[in-house]
């Protein structure tokens, strides 16, 4: 049977040879299968095991549904569930956390019979789920070194000046806000490869689904109960991966290449204010040494390192003002099997820096960084103290922070060139969403009022160190949602002579103004009243009467 201790009742330590079959998700493989998903198990602790999504509970559960999950032979944790999101009945998300284990975090999504989930556990680490085969799950144990990392360090102009989508279909009024803030709505377009490596569109759909939820499960914990951030749709694009994350950026942003420009057609049908290329590229990476992050070929190509494959992180625009004209350079790349790619990409284009030390672009308002913090494990980084304990910066001898020398001993900043490369003490233990490594990364974005393990996760706004990644969010929200309009507005009443834009403080006064704005999915908000005028349903929307009956066509009441 499951066996719980009274004292600590997280992580149960057995074998699945006990009886642990009735409850658990997961169960051993009994014969060999070949996945249909081509990624390998590059993680330091993987397996492939049955699953069975009949154990999980109804999203309509009520009254503290649990789960156990099973992840490898002797390691189990017993799972509280929160709260649920339906999309419809083979579709839904369990968020909840590991029974024992104070800021532990569970994100469950179920997409079309395929079970997809991220789990993080403060004291043994970050586990992921995926789809391998039909009926079959690969099981990793997440090592973070093997985890790209993003790699946004320029703003070309030109793409500040890409052309701008035109009308009202495609492209609000700078004026006239549409949309509350309250929900993001992203477009995911994909290539061959990254379908191909997760076992299938389906397969992949379940993927992009979770890192939507495990994002919104992120902004939650950073106190941040809007915006919520939703797929609006998926669809493959007829891309070959053939170049760098920058050019993969360059093509997807730019409208007139000729590469990828459906993506822009789809974003204004479905009025998605962030698109967001997935990608599979593998590269072989150096990882530790004088040429860590450097394409490799062996060994030899990484003095002090090994050469290894390693997956290939993201790359985002970064928002740097408040203006709807931003829309311009709201796009981002992800690879596909990553676990916080997501979240830390779309970060950016909510105005979300990296911390302080890697600076690359700035950020959106003078505290907008991500926070390093320093945990009663923490240890010095580099150098000749590297692996000390320390409590504070000063406990630890300078090293190279990025840069070409990273980790070497430094005297001052000429000692590290490269990108980025600093000379400085560092204490460290974890990291918020947006920093870059050292660190052991926590599903958070920086907020100097919510605390991790007993430490603000930020730093106030008018500190000399301000980190408050939650808050740029939260006001950024607006100009963002607002950078392809879901909602508008028909007044029947409205005055022809006054402007009209849609907005409920400037709506249109015809129904067919309406309709042919707002995009697949969206919202005509209509004012009680009466039209005459005959009008075409052509496309899926929700239509909402606001302030009394609405009668179209006809004579009216």
């Amino acid at each position: 049977m499951l066996l719980y201790n009274s004292t600590h009742a997280g992580p149960v330590y057995q074998s699945e040879r006990e009886d642990v079959a009735g409850n658990a998700i997961f169960a051993p493989q009994p014969t060999p299968v070949k996945p249909a998903a081509t990624q390998e198990l590059r993680q330091s602790r993987a397996r492939l095991a049955r699953a069975y999504l009949n154990r999980i509970p109804s999203p309509h559960s009520t009254g503290g549904a649990k789960l156990v999950l099973n992840l490898f032979d002797a390691v189990v944790f017993n799972v509280e569930l929160e709260r649920s999101e339906v999309r419809s009945p083979q579709r839904f998300t369990w968020f909840g956390s590991i029974r024992g284990e104070p800021s532990s975090r569970v994100v469950l999504t179920v997409h079309d019979g395929i079970v997809a989930g991220n789990v993080f556990s403060p004291d043994h680490g970050l586990f992921r789920i995926g789809y391998a085969a039909p009926g079959v799950s690969r099981i990793e144990h997440v090592d973070e070194q093997r985890e790209g990392q993003c790699n946004t360090t320029s703003i070309t102009p030109a793409h500040k000046t890409a052309p701008t989508p035109t009308g009202s279909s495609a492209f609000p009024h700078e004026d006239c806000d549409h949309d509350d803030g309250s929900v993001i709505d992203v477009l995911v377009v994909y290539t061959a490869n990254a379908a191909t490596a997760a076992g299938g569109a389906s397969a992949l759909n379940a993927k992009i689904q979770l890192d939507v939820d495990t994002m919104a499960d992120v902004l939650v914990n950073s106190g941040v109960i809007f915006p919520t951030v939703r797929v609006i749709h998926t669809a493959s694009t007829a891309y070959d991966e053939d170049g760098t994350r920058s050019e993969h950026r360059a093509r997807l942003t730019s409208p007139i290449d000729g590469v990828m420009d459906n993506a822009h057609t789809l974003r204004d049908d479905y009025g998605a204010d962030i698109v967001t290329l997935y990608y599979d590229q593998q590269n072989s990476l150096c990882v530790g040494g004088d040429n860590d992050g450097e394409v490799c070929t062996d060994d030899g190509d990484c003095p002090d390192g090994t050469c290894d494959i390693q997956t290939g992180g993201g790359i985002s625009w970064q928002l740097d003002a408040e203006s709807h004209s931003e829309e311009s350079i709201a796009f981002n790349v992800v690879k596909w099997s990553e676990t916080y790619t997501f979240a830390h990409e779309v970060g950016h284009l909510l105005g979300c820096g990296h911390d302080r030390d890697n600076f690359q672009l700035g950020a959106l308002y003078d505290y907008s960084w991500g926070w390093r913090l320093i945990g009663p494990d923490a240890v010095c980084y580099g150098g000749a103290s590297d692996g000390w304990d320390c409590t504070q910066d000063s406990d630890c001898f300078s090293a190279c922070l990025n840069g070409d020398n990273m980790g070497d001993d430094c005297s001052d900043d000429s000692d590290c060139p490269g990108l980025d490369g600093t000379c400085r003490s560092t204490c460290f233990e974890w990291r918020t969403m947006m920093c870059y490594r050292p660190g052991s990364i926590i599903p958070h974005f920086s907020n100097p009022l919510i605390q991790y393990q007993g430490v603000d996760t930020g730093v106030p706004e008018g500190d000399p160190q301000a980190a408050d990644n939650a808050k740029t969010i939260i006001n950024s929200k607006s100009i963002v949602a607002n950078f392809r309009a879901s909602h508008y507005w028909v007044d029947f009443n409205t005055p022809p002579f006054l402007p009209q834009f849609g907005c409920e403080p400037t709506p249109f006064d015809m129904l067919a103004e309406g309709i042919n704005a707002a995009p697949i999915g969206g919202t005509v908000h209509i004012k009680a009243g009466f039209d005459a005028d005959p009008v075409t349903l052509s496309k899926r929307m929700r239509y909402e009467a606001e302030g009394g009956f609405v009668y179209l066509g006809g004579d009216g009441p």
